[in-house]
Order: structure tokens, then C-alpha cells, then sequence
């Protein structure tokens, strides 16, 4: 069988929107892979750079030239008329297979095992609770290092108290929220703001509903769109988003009477609850941790992955 393959270079806050907008026009499947560099957008600011590959089946080499134009056509439209596009025609190969080489089994800490699902589990990881992901379905298949990070963080936190009632801050494809109740969250809320990737985080769900039973008593993970931060009180919170968004849902916006208008992520800590914090850049890490400081919680850890950094903050014990 013969496709057309075609790969989008952009800022990793632009892929679902490529993503998607490649599967509107027909792209059979969509994976994302790191390209490997940062773009430097301001001092504040820094974004990873991703390619989005999508794959487009039984087409003619004479129909290449209309797919093109209409890739461009809709990157014009979300502001990415300059984004590196690369097409070609892949000939006789098993396309269905071909995509997934680059994917590999991922352990975490010492009883996680981030798993493609097309994949048996290595004999040496058989004790390990198993996460199953289908790249094809989601952004990041468990290997940046923001979500790297918070994986270890949160394992190493299960393993020392239970992680009680979660909540998980701009979910993406549900693996944390998944993990978190593989590692024995009593109550797991994950919200993200984009529909695409809740739709995306339930599938995954789907996927991994029978190794959250046999793991827990758990019933089921709630996905939810985020208006703003949900009621109640959580034992642990994890955030992997953008600094700039993480310093907002650490400092309180005030209305025009002067009242805090929406609830912060200290707001929603139980005394003694850890807040995990991901999506920092190494220069934004002080900005971060003195917020932090200003909203009363207590740095109690940073890692530093690459570029990244991911910083665990705790309540105070009331």
C-alpha cells in the first residue's frame, strides 16, 4: 500500500491543534514525536519544538500537490503559515507497523511500567503495575521530561504515604492521572481545558480500565473540561503545564470589590498536601518556587531533567 506522509515542525502548544486538523482532512493516523530543540520565544518563555506526522492512505502521487496545499492552507489559518512542512510518498511498506520502531517500554522508579499498547511486557518488568498508551491517540507517550519527572515523583510518593484524593492540572493524555491511580490515589479529578484531550484521556482510560481494577478499588478516573480549578480539597496536585500558567494558578486574581475571584492551587491543598509542579524551565524555576513561597507553601524538592524542571511544594500542616 502506498501513503502520503506528511510532517509538521511546530511549538508543542500548536500540536493538538495540528493534530486534529490533520485528522479532519483525512490523515489516517497522527503520532508526535520530540524534535529534539527548543525555540526561544522571550525571556519567559521557551517552547519545545514537535513534529506532527500525519499519514494519508491509498493516495495518487497526482493528488500529493492538493493534500499539500491543504495542509498549508490550514496551518495558514492557526497562525503557522511559516511552520517547515515535509511531504512525501512512502511506497510498499507496512505503514501500520513502520511508526511504531521508535517506541519502547518505559519503567519508572521501582512498580511502573509505561507500556505501548501493542507491546507484551518485558519479562524483566513483570512484577511492575503496567500503564498502557497508544501514542497514536494522545501527545507525549510518557518520554518528555516534564512528564518524565512527575511520573518519578509521584511513584516515589505513593511508595511513602498513600496519594489520596488527586488532582491532575491539564491532563493532556490522562497518563498521569492514570498513574496516579495505579499508585493508589483513593479519588482521582483530571481536567484540561482542550476537548480534544479529554476525548483522548477517556480512550486512554478505556484502555488501561482493566489494570486499574486489578490494581485498586478504585472505580474510574473523572475527566472533566476545566472552567477552573474544581471544588474540594486534594491530598496531592500535579500540574504539568506552562510556567506562565502555573504562576497563575499560584497567585490570586482579585475582582473589582477586591475578592479573590477564582480559587488557586493552594486553595485546594489539605494540610500537609503536596503540590508537583512541571512545564519549568530552568531559568523560570525562581520565579516558580518564589510564588510558591508567597502563597505559604514549602519547597521540598527539585529535579532538574534537561531543560526542565520539576519542583514538589507541601501545605502547611495546619
Amino acid at each position: 500500500m502506498a501513503l502520503w506522509e506528511c510532517v509538521c515542525t511546530v511549538d508543542d502548544c500548536f500540536v493538538e491543534r495540528v493534530s486534529d486538523a490533520l485528522t479532519k482532512i483525512g490523515a489516517v493516523t497522527v503520532t508526535i514525536e520530540n524534535a529534539g530543540h527548543l525555540q526561544v520565544v522571550s525571556e519567559q518563555e521557551r517552547f519545545e519544538r514537535c513534529r506532527v506526522r500525519g499519514l494519508f492512505a491509498q493516495i495518487e502521487e497526482s493528488e500529493i500537490g492538493v493534500l499539500e496545499t491543504r495542509v498549508r492552507l490550514m496551518l495558514a489559518a492557526s497562525g503557522l503559515e511559516h511552520a517547515p512542512v515535509n511531504a512525501r510518498l512512502i511506497e510498499q511498506q507496512d505503514w501500520s507497523e513502520a511508526w511504531k520502531a521508535d517506541y519502547h517500554p518505559i519503567p519508572i522508579g521501582q512498580r511502573l511500567l509505561i507500556l505501548p499498547s501493542w507491546l507484551e511486557i518485558p519479562s524483566e518488568h513483570a512484577n511492575r503495575k503496567v500503564l498502557q498508551l497508544d501514542p497514536k491517540m494522545a501527545f507525549g507517550s510518557g518520554s518528555h521530561e516534564t512528564t518524565l519527572g512527575c511520573l518519578e515523583v509521584l511513584e516515589a510518593l505513593s511508595g511513602s504515604d498513600s496519594l489520596g484524593r488527586v488532582l491532575d492540572l491539564g491532563t493532556g493524555s490522562g497518563i498521569l492521572a492514570i498513574a496516579s491511580a495505579l499508585l493508589g490515589a483513593t479519588e482521582v479529578v483530571a481536567t484540561d481545558n482542550d476537548p480534544v484531550a479529554i476525548d483522548t484521556a477517556e480512550e486512554n482510560r478505556t484502555l488501561n480500565r482493566d489494570n486499574v481494577q486489578h490494581h485498586t478499588s478504585l472505580n474510574t478516573i473523572d475527566f472533566r473540561l476545566m472552567e477552573q480549578i474544581p471544588d474540594g480539597l486534594f491530598n496531592t496536585v500535579v500540574a504539568n503545564i506552562l510556567a506562565s500558567t502555573l504562576l497563575q494558578f499560584l497567585r490570586p486574581v482579585t475582582d473589582t470589590n477586591g475578592k479573590d475571584a477564582s480559587r488557586t492551587l493552594p486553595d485546594v491543598l489539605q494540610p500537609g498536601g503536596v503540590l508537583v509542579l512541571s512545564g519549568i524551565l530552568v531559568e523560570q524555576k525562581e520565579s516558580i518556587q518564589e510564588a510558591c513561597s508567597e502563597a505559604g507553601l514549602v519547597t521540598i524538592q527539585s529535579i532538574t531533567k534537561g531543560d526542565w524542571v520539576i519542583l514538589t511544594a507541601m501545605a502547611p500542616s495546619g
